[in-house]
């Protein structure tokens, strides 16, 4: 996957993402994880935010003087 290109592949990668976060945290820290389990939640993480700053979060105001 390279990109997420719907609200269904963001759920399913962030529900990915908080698993991973989740063994993390019982592990003690990120060093718990194995290098491709950081790698791939690194790699998630950047495909999460990369979609984020893709879709409108709050509505914008629009100028009535430039509508």
């Amino acid at each position: 996957m390279n990109t997420l290109t719907s609200q269904t592949e963001y759920a399913e990668l962030s529900a990915r993402i908080e698993t991973l976060l989740q063994k993390a945290t019982k592990g003690g820290g990120f060093h718990s994880l194995t290098l491709d389990k950081g790698d791939e939640l690194a790699r998630f993480s950047l495909l999460a935010e990369a979609y984020e700053d893709r879709i409108p979060l709050m509505p914008t105001k629009v100028d009535a003087g430039h509508a």
